[in-house]
């Protein structure tokens, strides 16, 4: 009986240990993951992810480029850079493509509303111009009117805009543009400011929003 105990009151230590080591690894990891961000980004811009809790803080310099405005059919620069202070909530992406494109529309027409309040565009720009034409595009944005669709006038240009913002222009595993389904928070200066790995809602873009609001003050 006394041995049974025994051996009950040493498991139950040896589980007591093994949780208080998984807790200090976590801990370890979290500090450790805090000092590599600082590194990346500098203890400010770390401060203002934290402090926001949404989408990840970068400093991107977007090419200016000429493209295509696929409703009116005008050749228009991007990124606009605007006076009025309109930050622009950009997704890269193509019509062929079936699940996650279609899904970044109707999420960024879903914001339709915070686009009206907060003077934020809501912008898709084509990585895939040669089988993306205006036509095809214009129809497509006509499901979706308040999301702008802009048209690169070649492929070297989605090659630069690639290059800047994801870091390479092609996937070498499918040969098709590199498309990672990132959306891009860019300020009225035309530069990336925030990145989000998918779909953040609107309660934390309207947050970061203040965030590049109170930074521009």
């Amino acid at each position: 009986m006394r041995s049974n105990l025994r051996q009950t009151v040493i498991t139950s230590e040896y589980r007591l240990e093994g949780m208080y080591l998984r807790i200090f690894i976590a801990k370890l990891l979290f500090l450790l993951g805090g000092l590599l961000l600082m590194t990346l980004f500098g203890l400010g811009e770390l401060s203002a992810w934290l402090t926001a809790g949404h989408g990840l803080p970068v400093d991107l310099d977007v090419p200016q480029l000429s493209m295509t405005d696929t409703e009116s059919g005008d050749t228009v620069s991007f990124p606009a850079v605007t006076r009025q202070r309109s930050p622009t909530l950009l997704f890269l992406g193509f019509l062929r493509c079936r699940s996650v494109c279609p899904t970044a529309l109707r999420n960024m027409e879903g914001l339709s509303q915070l686009a009206s309040q907060q003077r934020l565009r809501l912008l898709f720009v084509s990585v895939d111009p040669e089988h993306d034409s205006v036509d095809k595009m214009r129809k497509m944005s006509a499901l979706y009117p308040s999301v702008k669709m802009l048209r690169p006038l070649s492929t070297e240009q989605v090659s630069a805009l690639l290059r800047a913002l994801n870091g390479r222009a092609t996937n070498p595993e499918v040969g098709l543009p590199e498309h990672t389904g990132f959306f891009y928070l860019l300020d009225s200066g035309g530069k990336a400011r925030f990145l989000y790995t998918s779909f953040p809602g609107e309660e934390p873009i309207r947050a970061d929003l203040a965030l590049l609001e109170r930074n521009l003050n």
